[in-house]
This record gives structure tokens, C-alpha cells and sequence, in this order.
């Protein structure tokens, strides 16, 4: 006779979650816990883990058809909880084994062309969140470590920025919301000090002359509040839409960046130091990338965007 367990979904979710603690980065675990309070819990939460059948899935991946990215997330998250109901005798059988989630190529992440970056420049260059968006572009940064970047990282002697935390975000299940928090290190804990070209230097110049600011974080509010992801991302889009790019994702300054540097050099291992990617079984088997090919880096940049600062600022840009 099958034996029967009064274990919800949502106490096995909690347990697992508890097993992760000491194992996984606090960023990975935010993302576990908004998943699964944040969506899984109001199908699923409640319910028995046997009386959770590969049909019953089968209609949550129907129901969210039209959400491929997430629901790919989701299920994953689902398949480990099942996993590890299975491995504590507390169900027979995963039924995530016997359900398929459909397939969707992954779309490119979309990148700024050089007319868009011109228009960005001419029109948004004195805004406070396009000189986010410009800093972030012209030093290939995620925008947490932007929006993390505080003044005591920045060495104006070797024209050097410290990337070595982020602004970054989680679902706090008590307030039953996306919380604001500054984190001391990158996604990959990798620490970085790109060189930086001309045009973020007078970036943080122009800042630093408005607000007279020695410390705290570099770019702010125009009231001096700290900036909100969600407040970013809405004022992201609405410049997007405004020079033509609405496909294009706070990321895709990033990946901007990267295809400007790797156009230029050719050379995969210093756009990796530079950039700050983990090393890899193909990267490992190279020396890092020196101090004089970082600052060529830093000119490559410098080559690729200063006609727009020209056009943009005139004369003042030099």
C-alpha cells in the first residue's frame, strides 16, 4: 500500500531552501525564494507533494506558455524541490520527469549601433540617468556595480575605478516585495580596476562639480535620494524608446561595450580581465592581461566614442 505524507509544497520548498543556505550565493538564493514565494507558492503551495502529478504540471506549463523565460525557472526550481522530496522518502517519484517544458531559442541580447549611441549622447547626455546609462556603457559594466559605485573607489591619479560590489535586489517574504540592497561584491566576486576612458572621466567630473561629493555612493537622484531599480528601469525605457531601441535591456550596454573592445582588439583574454568574466578551462591556460594592454583597452574606447563626445559637447569634451 502506497504511504502517504502530509508534507506540503510549500514546507518541502522551506526545506530544501534551509539545505542551500550554507552552499549557495545569497544572490541565487534571493532569486530561489522569489520564485517560489513569488509565483510557485500560489499554485502549488498548499498542496500535498503526492498529490502533485505530472498532469497537474503539465497545466501549469500550459498556463504559462506565453512566459518561456520564466516558466524555464520556474520548472527548474520546481525539478530540485522534487528532487529532493524524492531523496527524503517523502514521494515516490518526481513528476517533473515525466513533463516537458516547450522549447524557445534564446533571443541575442540587442547591442547599440553607432548612430543610437549619438543620439544617446546628444540627448540624454546631461540626464541623471544617461550618465548612468553612458557611464555604465563606456566601461562595460552591470549596472548594479554602476549603481554601486561609490567615490572612495575612484582614483583619479591612475584614472582607475575599484568594481568590487553592486546595488542588488531580492524578495524580502516578509514584506512580500523586491527589497534594495548593497552587496560588497561582484556577480562573480571577481575584483576588477578597468582604466577608464576620457568620457567617464568627464562623467564623474561633471558629478563630482555638481554635487561636491567626497563620499557615499557617485550617482544619485537629483534630490541626492538613492537610485531605485525600479525607477532606473522604467527611465531606462522611456530613453530607449525615445532613440528607436526599446529591445535594448540595461545589459545590452554591457554587451555594447564588449563588441566595441572585441572589434577593436581582437583579443578575447583582455576583454575578459576587463570586463571581469570568471576564468574558464580555455581562459586559465592564459597569463592575465597586463597593466599596459589594460590601458590600451581603456584607448580603444577612448578611439570608438570620442567623435560622439565631440559632437555631443563640443569642444568641452576635450
Amino acid at each position: 500500500m502506497r504511504r502517504k505524507h502530509n508534507a506540503t509544497f510549500l514546507d518541502m520548498a522551506e526545506l530544501w531552501l534551509e539545505s542551500k543556505q550554507n552552499s549557495v550565493e545569497e544572490t541565487s538564493m534571493a532569486k530561489y525564494r522569489n520564485i517560489i514565494f513569488g509565483s510557485l507558492k500560489k499554485t502549488f503551495g498548499q498542496k500535498r507533494m503526492d498529490e502533485i502529478s505530472p498532469e497537474l504540471l503539465r497545466q501549469y506549463v500550459r498556463g504559462r506558455k506565453d512566459h518561456i523565460a520564466s516558466l524555464k525557472q520556474e520548472f527548474s526550481v520546481m525539478n530540485l524541490i522534487f528532487c529532493f522530496a524524492e531523496n527524503h522518502l517523502k514521494i515516490e517519484c518526481n513528476p517533473c520527469d515525466h513533463v516537458s517544458v516547450p522549447r524557445k531559442w534564446r533571443k541575442d541580447i540587442a547591442v547599440l549601433r553607432d548612430e543610437d549611441i549619438l543620439r544617446l549622447q546628444d540627448q540624454f547626455g546631461e540626464h541623471p540617468y544617461g550618465v548612468v546609462i553612458l557611464f555604465t556603457l563606456y566601461l562595460g559594466l552591470r549596472i548594479g556595480e554602476t549603481l554601486g559605485l561609490t567615490w572612495d573607489r575612484v582614483n583619479w591619479e591612475t584614472r582607475k575605478i575599484m568594481i568590487c560590489q553592486k546595488m542588488d535586489h531580492y524578495y524580502d517574504r516578509d514584506l512580500g516585495q523586491q527589497v534594495r540592497r548593497f552587496v560588497p561584491y561582484t556577480k562573480n566576486k571577481v575584483v576588477r580596476e578597468p582604466k577608464m576612458c576620457e568620457q567617464a572621466i568627464e562623467l564623474l567630473r561633471e558629478i563630482h562639480k555638481k554635487t561636491g561629493s567626497e563620499n557615499g555612493l557617485v550617482f544619485l537622484n537629483p534630490d541626492g535620494s538613492e537610485i531605485i531599480y525600479s525607477k532606473f528601469y522604467y527611465e531606462f525605457n522611456k530613453i530607449m524608446k525615445a532613440i528607436g531601441r526599446e529591445d535594448v535591456t540595461p545589459h545590452g550596454l554591457r554587451h555594447t561595450a564588449a563588441t566595441t573592445i572585441l572589434y577593436t582588439t581582437k583579443d578575447l583574454l583582455n576583454l575578459r580581465d576587463y570586463l571581469g568574466h570568471r576564468g574558464t578551462r580555455t581562459t586559465r591556460r592564459y597569463p592575465v592581461a597586463s597593466e599596459h594592454e589594460l590601458i590600451a583597452l581603456a584607448k580603444a574606447m577612448d578611439q570608438k566614442f570620442m567623435a560622439y563626445i565631440l559632437q555631443a559637447w563640443g569642444d568641452a569634451a576635450c
